[in-house]
Protein backbone atom coordinates (compact mmCIF):
# COMPACT_ATOMS: atom_id res chain seq x y z
CA UNK A 1 0.00 0.00 0.00
CA UNK A 2 3.01 2.36 1.01
CA UNK A 3 4.49 1.57 -2.58
CA UNK A 4 1.57 2.38 -4.13
CA UNK A 5 0.78 5.76 -2.64
CA UNK A 6 5.01 6.35 -3.05
CA UNK A 7 3.96 5.71 -6.98
CA UNK A 8 0.92 7.41 -6.79
CA UNK A 9 2.32 10.65 -5.31
CA UNK A 10 5.54 10.57 -7.58
CA UNK A 11 3.42 10.14 -11.12
CA UNK A 12 1.28 12.82 -10.14
CA UNK A 13 4.12 15.64 -9.53
CA UNK A 14 5.69 14.24 -12.41
CA UNK A 15 2.11 15.21 -14.16
CA UNK A 16 1.73 18.48 -12.58
CA UNK A 17 5.56 19.73 -13.72
CA UNK A 18 4.50 18.37 -17.79
CA UNK A 19 1.32 20.44 -16.99
CA UNK A 20 3.00 23.40 -15.36
CA UNK A 21 4.60 23.94 -18.66
CA UNK A 22 4.53 23.87 -22.34
CA UNK A 23 5.88 24.54 -25.38
CA UNK A 24 5.47 27.62 -27.96
CA UNK A 25 7.01 28.61 -31.10
CA UNK A 26 7.14 32.43 -31.53
CA UNK A 27 7.86 33.79 -34.54
CA UNK A 28 8.83 37.56 -33.61
CA UNK A 29 9.53 39.78 -30.56
CA UNK A 30 11.84 42.01 -29.07
CA UNK A 31 14.53 40.83 -26.85
CA UNK A 32 16.48 44.13 -24.97
CA UNK A 33 19.39 43.11 -25.78
CA UNK A 34 18.97 41.76 -29.19
CA UNK A 35 19.06 38.32 -28.81
CA UNK A 36 17.14 35.25 -30.52
CA UNK A 37 13.03 35.78 -30.60
CA UNK A 38 12.37 33.85 -33.44
CA UNK A 39 11.55 29.52 -32.32
CA UNK A 40 10.61 27.12 -29.82
CA UNK A 41 10.47 28.30 -26.04
CA UNK A 42 9.60 25.89 -23.21
CA UNK A 43 7.50 28.17 -20.84
CA UNK A 44 7.33 27.66 -16.88
CA UNK A 45 5.07 29.01 -14.23
CA UNK A 46 6.92 32.51 -13.36
CA UNK A 47 8.03 33.07 -9.72
CA UNK A 48 6.82 35.38 -7.22
CA UNK A 49 9.64 37.84 -7.52
CA UNK A 50 9.11 38.00 -11.33
CA UNK A 51 5.52 38.79 -10.33
CA UNK A 52 6.25 41.35 -7.75
CA UNK A 53 8.46 43.48 -10.73
CA UNK A 54 5.75 43.32 -13.04
CA UNK A 55 3.02 44.12 -10.59
CA UNK A 56 5.10 46.87 -9.35
CA UNK A 57 6.01 48.50 -13.02
CA UNK A 58 2.14 48.44 -13.83
CA UNK A 59 0.80 49.74 -10.66
CA UNK A 60 3.07 53.05 -11.48
CA UNK A 61 0.02 53.96 -13.99
CA UNK A 62 -2.47 51.22 -12.71
CA UNK A 63 -2.94 49.33 -15.52
CA UNK A 64 -5.40 46.31 -15.14
CA UNK A 65 -5.23 43.53 -15.47
CA UNK A 66 -2.38 42.81 -17.17
CA UNK A 67 -2.28 42.76 -21.07
CA UNK A 68 -0.01 39.64 -21.67
CA UNK A 69 0.76 36.09 -19.96
CA UNK A 70 3.98 36.25 -17.71
CA UNK A 71 5.84 32.93 -17.99
CA UNK A 72 9.53 31.85 -17.10
CA UNK A 73 11.14 30.79 -20.49
CA UNK A 74 14.93 29.94 -21.86
CA UNK A 75 15.46 33.70 -23.17
CA UNK A 76 18.29 35.63 -22.31
CA UNK A 77 16.46 38.13 -20.42
CA UNK A 78 13.70 39.70 -20.94
CA UNK A 79 11.17 39.23 -24.39
CA UNK A 80 8.05 40.22 -25.70
CA UNK A 81 6.23 38.11 -27.87
CA UNK A 82 2.80 37.42 -29.32
CA UNK A 83 1.00 34.24 -30.01
CA UNK A 84 -2.20 34.98 -32.42
CA UNK A 85 -3.95 37.10 -30.55
CA UNK A 86 -2.37 36.24 -26.93
CA UNK A 87 0.38 38.32 -26.11
CA UNK A 88 3.39 37.24 -23.66
CA UNK A 89 6.42 38.21 -21.03
CA UNK A 90 8.89 35.94 -21.17
CA UNK A 91 11.83 36.16 -18.58
CA UNK A 92 14.96 34.02 -17.77
CA UNK A 93 14.47 33.02 -13.44
CA UNK A 94 18.30 32.91 -14.02
CA UNK A 95 18.69 36.37 -15.12
CA UNK A 96 16.40 37.72 -12.62
CA UNK A 97 18.33 35.66 -9.70
CA UNK A 98 21.64 37.11 -10.98
CA UNK A 99 20.43 40.66 -11.01
CA UNK A 100 19.11 41.05 -7.53
CA UNK A 101 22.41 41.02 -6.20
CA UNK A 102 22.93 44.51 -6.39
CA UNK A 103 20.74 47.87 -6.34
CA UNK A 104 22.41 48.44 -9.66
CA UNK A 105 21.70 45.85 -11.35
CA UNK A 106 18.11 45.62 -9.69
CA UNK A 107 17.03 48.43 -11.36
CA UNK A 108 18.80 46.95 -14.50
CA UNK A 109 16.67 44.33 -14.08
CA UNK A 110 13.52 46.66 -13.74
CA UNK A 111 14.07 48.99 -16.87
CA UNK A 112 14.21 45.75 -19.37
CA UNK A 113 10.80 44.46 -17.71
CA UNK A 114 9.69 47.40 -18.11
CA UNK A 115 10.94 48.19 -21.87
CA UNK A 116 9.19 44.74 -22.57
CA UNK A 117 6.16 45.61 -20.95
CA UNK A 118 5.91 49.13 -22.68
CA UNK A 119 5.82 47.27 -25.82
CA UNK A 120 2.66 45.65 -24.98
CA UNK A 121 1.08 48.81 -23.19
CA UNK A 122 2.07 50.69 -26.24
CA UNK A 123 0.14 47.80 -28.73
CA UNK A 124 3.21 47.49 -30.68
CA UNK A 125 3.03 45.18 -33.39
CA UNK A 126 6.49 42.63 -33.41
CA UNK A 127 5.69 41.23 -37.17
CA UNK A 128 6.15 44.70 -38.45
CA UNK A 129 9.29 44.65 -40.94
CA UNK A 130 9.87 48.60 -41.53
CA UNK A 131 13.31 48.87 -40.24
CA UNK A 132 12.57 52.62 -39.38
CA UNK A 133 9.28 51.79 -37.50
CA UNK A 134 10.77 49.19 -35.54
CA UNK A 135 13.73 51.35 -33.89
CA UNK A 136 10.65 54.37 -33.54
CA UNK A 137 9.11 51.57 -31.30
CA UNK A 138 12.18 50.49 -29.68
CA UNK A 139 12.85 53.97 -28.92
CA UNK A 140 8.99 54.43 -27.67
CA UNK A 141 9.69 51.41 -24.86
CA UNK A 142 12.69 52.74 -24.07
CA UNK A 143 11.11 55.68 -23.27
CA UNK A 144 7.94 54.71 -21.55
CA UNK A 145 10.37 52.40 -19.12
CA UNK A 146 12.20 55.73 -18.18
CA UNK A 147 9.00 57.73 -17.60
CA UNK A 148 8.09 54.46 -15.02
CA UNK A 149 11.20 54.24 -13.20
CA UNK A 150 11.88 57.43 -12.49
CA UNK A 151 7.97 56.69 -10.54
CA UNK A 152 9.50 54.19 -9.23
CA UNK A 153 12.05 56.39 -7.32
CA UNK A 154 15.42 55.62 -9.69
CA UNK A 155 17.50 58.28 -10.23
CA UNK A 156 19.16 59.08 -13.96
CA UNK A 157 22.17 56.60 -13.73
CA UNK A 158 20.06 53.82 -12.38
CA UNK A 159 17.35 54.49 -15.03
CA UNK A 160 20.31 53.87 -17.94
CA UNK A 161 21.79 50.99 -15.78
CA UNK A 162 20.00 48.17 -18.53
CA UNK A 163 21.14 50.52 -21.87
CA UNK A 164 24.75 50.83 -21.09
CA UNK A 165 25.32 47.36 -20.79
CA UNK A 166 24.96 46.54 -23.85
CA UNK A 167 28.58 46.05 -25.65
CA UNK A 168 28.00 47.05 -28.72
CA UNK A 169 27.33 50.73 -29.87
CA UNK A 170 26.31 50.00 -33.62
CA UNK A 171 22.48 50.59 -35.09
CA UNK A 172 20.98 46.98 -36.02
CA UNK A 173 17.87 46.69 -38.31
CA UNK A 174 15.79 46.62 -35.72
CA UNK A 175 17.28 48.65 -32.98
CA UNK A 176 18.67 52.15 -32.63
CA UNK A 177 22.28 52.77 -31.03
CA UNK A 178 23.03 52.53 -27.50
CA UNK A 179 23.92 56.33 -27.32
CA UNK A 180 20.56 57.19 -29.06
CA UNK A 181 18.50 54.79 -27.05
CA UNK A 182 20.74 56.82 -23.69
CA UNK A 183 19.75 59.94 -24.62
CA UNK A 184 15.92 59.25 -25.54
CA UNK A 185 15.63 57.59 -21.58
CA UNK A 186 17.29 60.53 -20.38
CA UNK A 187 15.05 63.01 -21.43
CA UNK A 188 12.29 60.72 -20.89
CA UNK A 189 13.58 60.85 -17.08
CA UNK A 190 14.19 64.12 -16.73
CA UNK A 191 10.42 65.19 -18.27
CA UNK A 192 8.66 62.64 -16.42
CA UNK A 193 11.07 63.94 -12.68
CA UNK A 194 10.15 67.49 -13.35
CA UNK A 195 6.55 66.42 -13.55
CA UNK A 196 6.90 64.50 -11.22
CA UNK A 197 7.72 67.20 -8.65
CA UNK A 198 5.37 69.51 -9.36
CA UNK A 199 2.70 67.02 -8.35
CA UNK A 200 4.52 66.37 -5.48
CA UNK A 201 4.90 69.76 -4.50
CA UNK A 202 0.99 70.20 -5.40
CA UNK A 203 0.20 67.46 -2.88
CA UNK A 204 2.77 68.40 -0.41
CA UNK A 205 1.00 72.06 -0.10
CA UNK A 206 -2.93 70.24 0.07
CA UNK A 207 -1.41 68.03 3.05
CA UNK A 208 0.93 70.26 4.89
CA UNK A 209 -0.84 72.63 7.35
CA UNK A 210 1.27 75.70 8.81
CA UNK A 211 1.01 75.23 12.89
CA UNK A 212 2.07 78.72 15.30
CA UNK A 213 4.56 78.22 17.53
CA UNK A 214 4.27 79.32 21.08
CA UNK A 215 5.56 83.21 20.85
CA UNK A 216 7.15 83.24 24.05
CA UNK A 217 9.74 80.85 22.42
CA UNK A 218 11.32 84.05 20.68
CA UNK A 219 12.44 85.13 23.70
CA UNK A 220 15.63 87.70 23.77
CA UNK A 221 18.21 84.86 23.90
CA UNK A 222 16.63 82.14 21.33
CA UNK A 223 19.33 82.42 19.10
CA UNK A 224 16.01 81.33 16.67
CA UNK A 225 13.05 84.05 16.23
CA UNK A 226 9.26 84.03 14.58
CA UNK A 227 10.71 85.13 10.79
CA UNK A 228 13.40 82.34 10.78
CA UNK A 229 10.82 79.55 11.55
CA UNK A 230 8.38 77.77 9.14
CA UNK A 231 6.23 75.17 11.01
CA UNK A 232 3.68 72.75 9.59
CA UNK A 233 1.55 69.82 10.14
CA UNK A 234 0.61 66.80 8.30
CA UNK A 235 -1.10 63.46 9.13
CA UNK A 236 1.97 62.23 10.72
CA UNK A 237 4.31 64.73 11.89
CA UNK A 238 5.26 68.12 12.71
CA UNK A 239 8.20 69.47 10.58
CA UNK A 240 9.97 72.86 11.55
CA UNK A 241 12.65 74.73 9.35
CA UNK A 242 14.34 77.00 11.01
CA UNK A 243 16.83 79.80 9.73
CA UNK A 244 20.12 80.02 11.09
CA UNK A 245 21.52 83.44 11.61
CA UNK A 246 25.15 83.68 10.17
CA UNK A 247 27.05 85.70 12.97
CA UNK A 248 26.58 82.34 14.81
CA UNK A 249 29.17 80.64 12.19
CA UNK A 250 31.28 77.73 13.12
CA UNK A 251 29.33 77.41 16.90
CA UNK A 252 27.18 74.90 17.99
CA UNK A 253 24.26 74.51 18.93
CA UNK A 254 21.01 72.80 21.44
CA UNK A 255 17.99 72.20 19.31
CA UNK A 256 15.04 71.60 22.03
CA UNK A 257 11.26 71.02 21.51
CA UNK A 258 9.16 70.98 24.25
CA UNK A 259 5.57 71.73 24.60
CA UNK A 260 3.58 73.62 27.45
CA UNK A 261 1.58 70.56 27.85
CA UNK A 262 3.13 68.44 30.15
CA UNK A 263 1.05 65.56 29.62
CA UNK A 264 1.77 65.38 25.78
CA UNK A 265 5.52 63.65 25.10
CA UNK A 266 7.57 64.60 22.71
CA UNK A 267 10.22 61.24 22.30
CA UNK A 268 10.14 60.30 18.61
CA UNK A 269 11.45 63.80 17.30
CA UNK A 270 14.67 64.07 15.19
CA UNK A 271 17.04 67.25 14.53
CA UNK A 272 17.32 68.03 18.62
CA UNK A 273 20.21 67.75 21.00
CA UNK A 274 23.47 69.41 21.74
CA UNK A 275 26.60 70.18 19.73
CA UNK A 276 25.18 70.41 16.69
CA UNK A 277 27.28 71.52 13.87
CA UNK A 278 26.47 74.93 12.27
CA UNK A 279 24.66 75.44 8.87
CA UNK A 280 22.46 77.70 7.22
CA UNK A 281 19.69 75.79 8.20
CA UNK A 282 18.25 73.12 10.60
CA UNK A 283 15.05 70.95 10.46
CA UNK A 284 13.20 69.28 13.25
CA UNK A 285 10.71 66.65 12.80
CA UNK A 286 8.73 65.06 15.37
CA UNK A 287 6.50 61.83 14.50
CA UNK A 288 3.85 62.55 17.12
CA UNK A 289 1.80 59.43 16.04
CA UNK A 290 4.38 57.60 17.00
CA UNK A 291 4.41 58.81 20.17
CA UNK A 292 0.08 58.63 20.69
CA UNK A 293 -0.69 62.22 20.14
CA UNK A 294 -3.84 63.04 17.98
CA UNK A 295 -3.68 65.11 15.18
CA UNK A 296 -6.02 67.44 17.17
CA UNK A 297 -3.84 67.49 20.28
CA UNK A 298 -0.39 68.29 18.03
CA UNK A 299 -1.98 70.77 15.76
CA UNK A 300 -3.32 73.00 18.66
CA UNK A 301 -1.82 76.31 17.80
CA UNK A 302 0.96 78.03 20.07
CA UNK A 303 1.94 74.99 22.36
CA UNK A 304 4.85 73.73 21.23
CA UNK A 305 8.03 75.70 21.86
CA UNK A 306 11.47 75.95 20.17
CA UNK A 307 14.86 76.95 21.58
CA UNK A 308 17.90 77.24 19.88
CA UNK A 309 21.07 77.91 22.04
CA UNK A 310 24.63 78.59 21.33
CA UNK A 311 26.79 75.59 23.12
CA UNK A 312 29.43 77.50 24.02
CA UNK A 313 27.71 80.19 25.35
CA UNK A 314 24.88 79.19 26.49
CA UNK A 315 21.51 82.56 27.32
CA UNK A 316 22.14 84.99 29.93
CA UNK A 317 19.38 83.98 32.16
CA UNK A 318 20.88 86.60 35.10
CA UNK A 319 23.24 89.53 35.02
CA UNK A 320 26.21 89.17 37.10
CA UNK A 321 25.92 89.94 40.99
CA UNK A 322 28.85 93.18 40.76
CA UNK A 323 25.96 94.24 37.79
CA UNK A 324 23.01 93.99 40.03
CA UNK A 325 25.42 95.53 43.49
CA UNK A 326 25.79 98.44 40.83
CA UNK A 327 22.71 99.66 39.69
CA UNK A 328 21.62 99.10 43.81
CA UNK A 329 24.24 101.27 44.70
CA UNK A 330 23.70 103.76 41.81
CA UNK A 331 19.82 103.52 42.62
CA UNK A 332 21.38 104.30 46.76
CA UNK A 333 23.19 106.92 45.64
CA UNK A 334 20.47 108.94 43.85
CA UNK A 335 17.90 108.49 47.04
CA UNK A 336 20.62 109.38 49.40
CA UNK A 337 21.79 112.35 47.53
CA UNK A 338 18.10 113.82 46.98
CA UNK A 339 17.40 113.46 50.86
CA UNK A 340 20.94 115.26 51.39
CA UNK A 341 19.59 118.14 48.69
CA UNK A 342 16.37 117.70 50.83
CA UNK A 343 18.33 118.61 53.80
CA UNK A 344 20.36 121.30 52.71
CA UNK A 345 17.81 123.04 50.76
CA UNK A 346 15.51 123.49 54.11
CA UNK A 347 18.55 124.53 55.46
CA UNK A 348 19.28 127.23 52.30
CA UNK A 349 15.93 128.51 53.34
CA UNK A 350 16.02 128.68 57.26
CA UNK A 351 19.28 130.36 56.58
CA UNK A 352 17.32 132.85 54.19
CA UNK A 353 14.66 133.30 56.83
CA UNK A 354 16.62 133.97 59.73
CA UNK A 355 19.58 135.91 58.54
CA UNK A 356 18.56 138.02 55.30
CA UNK A 357 15.21 138.84 55.89
CA UNK A 358 16.78 140.79 59.35
CA UNK A 359 19.66 141.83 58.24
CA UNK A 360 19.26 142.50 54.65
CA UNK A 361 22.84 141.83 53.91
CA UNK A 362 23.81 140.56 50.03
CA UNK A 363 26.62 138.78 51.90
CA UNK A 364 23.70 137.21 53.77
CA UNK A 365 21.86 136.24 50.39
CA UNK A 366 24.78 135.15 48.15
CA UNK A 367 25.23 132.41 50.79
CA UNK A 368 21.55 131.44 51.27
CA UNK A 369 21.03 131.92 47.53
CA UNK A 370 24.20 129.35 46.56
CA UNK A 371 22.89 126.83 49.43
CA UNK A 372 19.93 126.92 47.81
CA UNK A 373 21.39 126.57 44.22
CA UNK A 374 23.85 123.62 45.01
CA UNK A 375 21.10 121.31 47.18
CA UNK A 376 18.98 121.58 44.20
CA UNK A 377 21.75 120.59 42.20
CA UNK A 378 22.35 117.57 44.35
CA UNK A 379 18.69 116.62 44.50
CA UNK A 380 18.23 117.11 41.15
CA UNK A 381 21.45 114.65 40.60
CA UNK A 382 20.26 112.33 42.88
CA UNK A 383 17.40 111.91 41.25
CA UNK A 384 18.69 111.48 38.21
CA UNK A 385 20.95 108.41 39.63
CA UNK A 386 18.21 106.97 41.70
CA UNK A 387 15.56 106.92 38.62
CA UNK A 388 18.70 105.09 36.63
CA UNK A 389 19.13 102.76 38.85
CA UNK A 390 15.89 102.29 39.64
CA UNK A 391 14.67 101.56 35.94
CA UNK A 392 17.64 99.04 35.48
CA UNK A 393 16.92 96.87 38.32
CA UNK A 394 13.13 96.86 37.45
CA UNK A 395 14.09 96.34 33.79
CA UNK A 396 16.08 93.24 34.67
CA UNK A 397 13.36 92.03 37.31
CA UNK A 398 10.70 92.32 34.96
CA UNK A 399 12.93 91.12 32.01
CA UNK A 400 14.12 87.79 34.35
CA UNK A 401 10.11 87.34 35.13
CA UNK A 402 9.36 87.52 31.49
CA UNK A 403 12.18 85.41 30.18
CA UNK A 404 11.51 82.65 33.06
CA UNK A 405 7.94 82.24 32.13
CA UNK A 406 8.35 82.20 28.82
CA UNK A 407 10.73 79.23 29.35
CA UNK A 408 9.02 77.50 32.15
CA UNK A 409 5.11 77.68 33.38
CA UNK A 410 6.35 78.61 36.61
CA UNK A 411 7.95 81.71 37.60
CA UNK A 412 10.38 80.53 39.94
CA UNK A 413 11.84 78.52 37.85
CA UNK A 414 14.44 78.86 34.83
CA UNK A 415 15.50 76.91 31.98
CA UNK A 416 18.82 74.55 32.16
CA UNK A 417 19.49 74.06 28.49
CA UNK A 418 22.07 71.31 28.95
CA UNK A 419 19.81 68.56 30.68
CA UNK A 420 16.95 69.82 28.25
CA UNK A 421 19.17 69.02 25.45
CA UNK A 422 20.14 65.78 27.05
CA UNK A 423 16.56 64.75 27.51
CA UNK A 424 14.56 66.77 24.91
CA UNK A 425 11.05 64.75 25.92
CA UNK A 426 11.44 66.43 28.54
CA UNK A 427 10.45 70.09 27.96
CA UNK A 428 10.05 71.44 31.47
CA UNK A 429 13.27 70.23 32.80
CA UNK A 430 14.04 73.02 35.34
CA UNK A 431 15.52 74.55 38.48
CA UNK A 432 15.03 76.54 41.15
CA UNK A 433 16.80 79.89 40.99
CA UNK A 434 15.14 81.48 44.00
Amino acid sequence: MKKFLFFFLSAYCCCAQLLAQEEIHFESGCNFLNGRTEGNYTLFEPAKAADKIIDDILGVFSIQPRPFILKAADVENAQATMKGRDRYLLYSNDFLNKTSLDAQTRWAAVGIFAHEIAHHVLLQDFAETDPKKRRSNELAADMWAARVMARMGANREETLAAVKSIQSNDETQFYPTPKARAEGMASAWSDEFDKLSVENKSLIAVKRRPLAIDPASFNRWNIANAKGITAYYDDEKVTLDIAMPQIYFNKKFNLILCSNDPNMPIRTVRGVGADQPYTSSKQIIWNYLADGVTLNNAARSAQLKILVYASDKLPPIKSSPKTIAGWGLMATTGIAGVIYGLVEYREAQNDYTTNYKNTNLETDYDRANKKSLQSQYTMLGGGALALTGSILVVRYLRRKKAALNAICLHSNWEIEPVLIAGLPSFGLACKRTF
